[in-house]
């Protein structure tokens, strides 16, 4: 019967048993530019969806690394910071799986560069 084909359009009402196990829509790492872990003070990740407001980033527990939305879709900008570092900002797209159920986690590496202070230090 054409059930059993693999590839026919699933039901995501409620044919199917979504795991309720929320995921991250980004994990983002903050790094230097050797790709190390940013050592620096004044740290910060935030992120907006679909041209909202920025938010502020979860730290991930013991780890450099920051989660940046749960279970959200859609068109993120990832913003990292720190003290006497140029900010940067990192644009993508948040989709659900193939299910319809959970968010593909992306991994963002996001380098800052020192500043270098103009005020002759």
């Amino acid at each position: 019967s054409s059930q059993d084909s693999g590839d026919a359009p699933r039901d995501t009402g409620s044919g199917i048993d979504c795991a309720a196990q929320s995921m991250a829509s980004s994990r983002v790492f903050v790094q230097d530019t050797n790709g190390h872990a940013l050592r620096a003070s004044g740290i910060a990740a935030s992120y907006s969806v679909d041209g909202g407001e920025f938010v502020a980033c979860e730290p991930y527990p013991d780890m450099p690394d920051y989660i940046c939305g749960r279970d959200e879709t859609g068109a993120f900008v990832v913003r990292a910071e720190a003290d006497e570092h140029a900010t940067q900002e990192v644009e993508f797209l948040v989709e659900l799986d193939e299910l319809g159920c959970n968010v593909v986690t992306h991994l963002i590496e996001i380098q800052l560069e020192p500043v270098v202070s103009s005020e002759g230090r």
